[in-house]
């Protein structure tokens, strides 16, 4: 039975032991576990449906954002302060930004200013049937 599940687990190459301890978050096993089809397929269409190059799921817990998909951007983590997806998590609503360069909160942030240099926004919440 450990086996199996240890085969579930994502490899922890894309999350660093040290990032892994700094959260606090061996016990949840939602972060180790594999890409999903499912997030997959929501990345497909968002970049398809939006014409972006980059669309991403994301798990959050604590300061940390874990990448369960994304599409157009080598990426495994990120911590939460460094992303663009804050004011969606913390509004808890959907998020549209059509130029990242031109708002006052994102203008000088460093996805925007720098490499991968984003300029359109758009973040939604995804919750299960018990949130």
């Amino acid at each position: 039975m450990q086996a199996d599940l240890e085969s579930t687990f994502l490899s922890r190459t894309l999350a660093s032991t040290e990032t892994l301890e700094l959260a606090d978050i061996h016990s949840i096993s939602a972060f180790y576990t594999p890409i999903e089809e499912r997030f997959e397929r929501i990345t497909r269409i968002a970049r398809r449906a939006l014409r972006v190059r980059v669309a991403a799921v994301t798990a959050v817990s604590f300061d940390s954002q874990w990448f369960k998909s994304v599409a157009g951007w080598n990426v495994d983590e990120l911590r939460l302060r460094d992303g663009l997806c804050s004011q969606t998590i913390i509004k808890g609503k959907r998020i549209i930004i059509p130029d990242l360069s031109k708002h006052p909160r994102y203008s000088m942030h460093h996805l925007v200013i720098k490499s991968p240099k984003f300029r359109f926004y758009a973040g939604v919440p995804l919750r299960n049937a018990n949130d």
